[in-house]
């Protein structure tokens, strides 16, 4: 009896280690699909016929590899570049201010009185669309001549056969001298607006007196660069009596605040009382103007 009875417990042990070991084994190849499936519980839901949890690496389809290029263009100036470099460009921005207004809020002033007054745009005393077409016009082949000029400056400059016909225009169009190592006189003849300009620059202040010819205008300028952005003109004219004094303040590189003052303005317009005759009045304005420019 011992030993049967130790037989016995002999193999109920086993039998236990065995059920022990094929329990472990069934848990070590069951618990990878388990937790996939924990982690994706949507994958025995919504596979469908002909998918499969696997993909084969043989049969994937990596797709089109793309390269990047670098830009071929970015390097080229574009035509309207070309003939309107950053000098050209600055030079015939300061003309239009000269000629329609030194600030934004001028330029809009000027363009637009009706905004500020009684009158509509036909019945303003002081502005006729006509006269201001003209005068864009007049720039516009202003700014022709003026591109011609400039980029046969440039190319003459650097041509051996030209080189002397520069050399010689600008000698009788331009003439530097000076009083004092502060003091200094420039006198420019420009054939492109048909104006004399004479600047005498020093510490203190310059000085610019703008003959044009073929409006018959003079303009004396007075103007100062005071620092930390901020400007100051003062400019007057002479043919139609007017005093401007402007301020302006650069906040960022596009956008600025200004401030205009005119003492007194005089304009020429027609007789209001006899509209049939050529007969002109003059009438006399101050005026105050603010703005807040920004430039896209």
């Amino acid at each position: 009896m011992p030993k049967t009875g130790l037989g016995f417990a002999f193999l109920f042990g086993m039998r236990r280690v065995l059920s022990v070991l094929l329990f472990l084994f069934g848990i070590s190849a069951v618990a990878p699909k388990a937790l996939a499936d924990m982690a994706h519980p949507w994958r025995n839901e919504d596979a469908a016929r002909g998918y499969s949890n696997s993909a084969d690496p043989e049969s994937e389809e990596t797709g089109t590899i793309l390269y990047t290029v670098e830009d071929p263009y970015k390097d080229e100036v574009s035509l309207k570049d070309k003939i309107f470099d950053p000098e050209l460009s600055k030079e015939i921005t300061r003309r239009y201010y000269e000629k329609f207004g030194r600030t934004e809020a001028e330029i809009i002033q000027t363009r637009t009185p009706y905004m500020t007054t009684n009158f509509t745009e036909g019945q303003s005393q002081i502005f006729n669309e006509k006269d201001y077409q003209k005068q864009q016009d007049a720039f516009g082949n202003y700014m022709l001549r003026r591109v011609v000029e400039y980029h046969f400056d440039k190319q003459a400059k650097n041509n051996p056969d030209l080189k002397t016909v520069y050399e010689t225009k600008q000698k009788l169009q331009k003439v530097d001298f000076s009083f004092s190592q502060n003091i200094k006189f420039r006198l420019k003849y420009k054939i492109s607006s048909n104006t004399i300009d004479l600047t005498m620059k020093n510490p203190i202040v310059n000085l610019q007196t703008r003959m044009e010819f073929g409006e018959h205008e003079m303009i004396y300028t007075m103007y100062k660069d005071l620092g930390l952005d901020y400007s100051f003109i003062t400019d007057y004219y002479v043919k139609h009596p007017a005093l401007n004094i402007i301020g302006k303040k650069n906040l960022t590189p596009n956008l600025s605040i200004s401030l205009t003052l005119s003492p007194f303005r005089e304009y020429e317009v027609a007789n209001p009382d006899d509209v049939s005759s050529s007969q002109t009045i003059t009438i006399r304005e101050k005026r105050a103007i603010a703005g807040l420019s920004y430039i896209f």
